[in-house]
């Protein structure tokens, strides 16, 4: 699925024990390896067991000591994904992607693409933690100040808009006004992390999920070249075809002519009187 060969123990390495950097080690489930190191380390309970239990699991408290840049913990029908953001400003505690296989998003998919073989970088997944976790926060932040502002925002919102200093007057007429302002902000509260609710979930995550826009890439190629073929047959052939096609146009066209009834001449010179007083009209 993420392009990991699980039958070459080098690269899918179960059972491994990893040094927690504090003098204790951890044996966890899986290590997937890249050029002969850990790149991601997998701890794996119960399908009866959810996030909540595994949040004080020992490589999450210890995550910035690992060599391994994620660490995923997952009961078989939901992995959460975790990496060390702490230095970063963030938290290692809050993950930065969940997928439930029997229910994710098309951002989802896109997001662990990050984590196949041949896509891994260190630093694009140090990036996408750090913008999927504060996004979180901003929006729950914003979420709950449209519910009570607190006197901080409104006395930095108050700042950006009165010279000078704000007395505590002002601020208590602004709370409200800012409050009405937030809820007429589009804010929701983003739920992808921690706990995601898929509104339109999928029937299960496969390989075509994951390699759709290379097969949608490749088609387009074998069209582009099936039409650059066609335009090498000879221009001679094209043109006599075109040339026929006229020609039976032109009998067609005198058939039809052939044709006309006295009554339509009539109804086709009354459609012109009527065009030509519309246009006097306008005129005027």
């Amino acid at each position: 699925m993420l392009g990991y060969d699980p039958f070459d123990v080098r690269e899918v390495e179960p059972g491994p024990t990893v040094e927690l950097g504090d003098g204790s080690s951890e044996a966890v489930d899986y290590a997937v390896n890249i050029d002969g190191a850990p790149a991601m380390l997998f701890q794996c309970e119960d399908a009866t067991v959810g996030r909540e239990a595994l949040k004080d699991a020992p490589l999450l408290r210890r995550l910035e000591t690992l060599e391994a840049t994620v660490v995923g913990l997952t009961n078989g029908l939901s992995y959460w994904f975790y990496t060390k953001v702490a230095a970063m400003g963030g938290t290692n505690l809050l993950p930065f992607l969940k997928l439930d296989l029997f229910g994710y998003e098309s951002q989802q998919v896109t997001d662990l693409r990050r984590l196949t073989k041949s896509n891994f970088d260190t630093e694009e997944i140090l990036s996408l933690a750090f913008e999927r976790q504060h996004t979180h926060l901003l929006q729950n932040y914003f979420a709950e100040q449209k519910e009570n502002p607190d006197e901080h925002l409104v006395r930095f919102l108050a700042a950006q808009i009165h010279e000078g200093g704000v007395s505590d007057d002002v601020l208590g007429r602004l709370q409200p006004v800012v409050q009405t302002f937030l809820e007429d902000v589009k804010v929701d509260r983003e739920t992808s992390l921690p706990d995601q609710n898929v509104s339109e979930p999928s029937s299960s995550l496969n390989e075509a999920d994951l390699e759709s826009e290379e097969v949608s890439t490749d088609g387009n190629n074998q069209t582009q070249a099936s039409d650059q073929s066609a335009s090498a047959v000879g221009p001679a052939e094209s043109n006599d075809s075109s040339t026929q096609n006229r020609s039976d146009q032109e009998s067609v066209d005198e058939e039809d002519s052939s044709e006309e009834s006295p009554e339509n001449e009539d109804l086709q010179q009354e459609t012109n009187i009527g065009k030509e007083l519309a246009r006097k009209v306008i005129g005027e």
